[in-house]
């Protein structure tokens, strides 16, 4: 319940503070990606995105790219599920440019999500999936290549 969320919350801040972004980058970036997960299937869209975005420039800065595009990829599904459809694409638009010159995602599943992120007919349980599908082939794809 509502309790547990708020408790999980008090204790991911807590481990932010106590883990130093500086001292341990890669620590620090997981925690903030635990707790979008956290407030994610929570259904609290705005602070999941947040907790993305942070966990996103985090994972950036230590050249984790797979990490951090798929923080973006949540972030972009939280906006859409706020309703933010425009800030949705905006950061949609980024993404695919970026995996696009990495050859990290299918161009048949960036047009699929492209589709699913114009607010036209809303499918968020397809959302999910192409979402899913986009994060595993970044993961193949940019983890084979080092």
């Amino acid at each position: 319940g509502l309790g547990r969320l708020d408790e999980a919350r008090r204790e991911y801040a807590k481990a932010l503070r106590q883990v130093s972004r500086e001292a341990r980058p890669a620590v620090h970036g997981f925690v903030r990606a635990n707790l979008g997960r956290t407030l994610f299937k929570a259904g609290r869209w705005e602070e999941a995105a947040r907790a993305f975005s942070g966990a996103a420039a985090s994972f950036a800065a230590q050249e984790a790219r797979a990490d951090a595009l798929s923080m973006d990829l949540y972030r972009i599904e939280c906006l859409a599920r706020m309703g933010a459809w425009s800030d949705a694409r905006s950061a949609f638009d980024r993404f695919s440019d970026e995996v696009g010159r990495r050859g990290a995602v299918e161009p048949g599943l960036l047009r699929s999500l492209e589709a699913a992120l114009s607010g036209a007919d809303p499918d968020f349980e397809g959302l999910v999936a192409l979402r899913s599908a986009a994060q595993d082939q970044v993961a193949t794809r940019l983890r084979r290549a080092i």
